[in-house]
């Protein structure tokens, strides 16, 4: 539930800064019009009639003013969109939060059942995942637009996918009375390609047939492999579902942002239309197709079509070896720089749990204290948050990096951030740290990260 609520918090600050820089560009546009108005007006109160060349001017001057003006009802029109993407971007997130909700209130009923617990906590594990990763796309989608967004491949056994997508939609399927089928003719699951953009997709289509489909109704699953070429195939991924459908006419516009056939009244169901438009763009990212073939009243078959590269074995466990690196870490002494008491909680006990030993100060000018204060050599390496009160730790690190103590100087500062973007890991090797560990964080990827920089 404290990595449910750090989420949350995140999504709540990007959208908000997103809507200010909206804003900002609307009112610059309002000035500039401002501007043109009150010269066109000066134009006229000096300029004859009588004289061509300056009445030219002056219609330059309004032609301006109408681009201007087109401008501003584009900026307008956006701020709008963004507004609407503000109060209903849950509709991607609802489904893992659901997973996370129920099975923690499964939890609080069962308290004392070990099964029941040790079930519900990896399935809540499964959903926090796949949750972060669709947080993680929504902050790429800006990319997608400008043609920035890069396709990141590694080894994905579909299979193993297709279990994961069933986990995290047990609660709702329960909950909804949905019979959920999964098909599979796949001879080759292991596959080269971008599984979180590809889970994304198909978490987006999986949860409209959930919410789209009244109890006793039927969601089935599917995925066909066929062969293009030498070392390649198309993998068909197929959503059919007994819901409302679609009519003719709402399907030409189904993957536009925001669009939806009925108000959440008339259907009884939550929704935004953001979807849709999200898997368009990120199927057409993976050189993919979709097509949807729906009825009114007759229920919905979408279909994914994407060409990937098949893996091998061998591949598979070259990746997972990588995963699963460790270094021995007993007895290390490590200064952890955070100020938020619930981050630092779960941070010392992954790292307690690890055998490290751990001391824990609030912000950037504690840390550099501690470190002058101390002896070289007591901490083996420092985890730096990087927003703080008093100092961050972009300062902490460079205050740190020019100390007379060489020793001290050197030591490892692995950044652990919130901060998701690029350009902030950038920032943070910029300034002077040796690693990056973004939150909310898995162990795994903590020790790995820990293990690089220490070895």
């Amino acid at each position: 539930m404290i990595i449910y609520c750090i989420i949350i918090t995140i999504l709540f600050l990007l959208l908000s800064f997103l809507y200010l820089r909206l804003r900002s560009d609307v009112r610059t546009g309002e000035r500039q019009i401002e501007y043109i108005q009150k010269e066109k007006s000066a134009m006229k109160l000096s300029l004859p009639d009588s004289l061509p060349a300056l009445r030219h001017i002056v219609e330059m001057v309004e032609k301006q003013r109408d681009e201007v003006m087109q401008m501003r009802r584009e900026q307008q029109r956006k701020d709008q969109e963004m507004k609407e993407m503000i109060s209903c971007i849950s509709h991607d997130i609802r489904t893992p939060m659901n997973a996370i909700i129920g099975f923690s209130d499964i939890i609080a009923e069962h308290p004392d059942d070990e099964e029941i617990v040790k079930n519900a906590i990896f399935k809540i594990q499964a959903s926090g995942e796949i949750l972060l990763k669709i947080i993680n796309d929504v902050l790429d989608l800006s990319k997608i637009e400008s043609g920035k967004a890069e396709i990141v491949e590694m080894v994905t056994d579909l299979k193993q996918m297709e279990e994961n997508l069933k986990m995290m939609l047990e609660y709702s399927i329960q909950k909804g009375m949905i019979d959920f089928k999964v098909e599979d003719q796949i001879e080759n699951p292991l596959v080269w390609c971008d599984v979180t953009k590809l889970q994304q997709v198909l978490v987006n289509v999986l949860n409209n047939a959930v919410k789209f489909t009244p109890a006793g109704g039927t969601i089935t699953f599917s995925c066909v492999q066929r062969m293009i070429a030498p070392g390649f195939a198309e993998y068909k991924f197929t959503i059919k579902d007994t819901g409302i459908g679609m009519t003719e006419e709402f399907q030409k516009h189904a993957f536009e942002a925001f669009e939806r056939e009925r108000t959440s009244t008339e259907s009884k169901t939550e929704g935004t239309g953001l979807g849709l438009a999200i898997v368009k763009k990120l199927v057409d990212l993976m050189h993919g197709d979709v097509i949807i073939q729906s009825n009114s009243g007759q229920g919905t078959k979408i279909q994914i079509s994407l060409p990937l590269r098949i893996a091998t074995e061998n591949q598979l466990h070259q990746s997972d070896k990588a995963k699963e690196y460790k270094i021995g870490l007993d007895g290390m002494h490590v200064l952890l720089v955070e100020d938020n008491e619930l981050n630092a909680e779960i941070a010392m006990e992954v790292l307690k749990n690890k055998g490290i030993l751990v001391n824990w100060v609030p912000d950037g000018c504690a840390c550099v204290e501690e470190i002058q204060d101390k002896e070289a050599g007591t901490y083996q390496f420092i985890l730096m948050d990087v927003q703080m009160p008093r100092m961050n730790g972009y300062e902490a690190t460079q205050k740190i990096r020019q100390l007379a103590d060489v020793k001290k100087a050197q030591i490892p500062i692995i950044a652990m951030t919130a901060n998701a973007f690029e350009e902030d890991r950038k920032h943070a090797l910029d300034a002077g740290m040796d690693g990056f560990i973004m939150k909310p964080f898995r162990v795994d990827e903590m020790m790995k990260v820990i293990g690089e920089v220490m070895e």
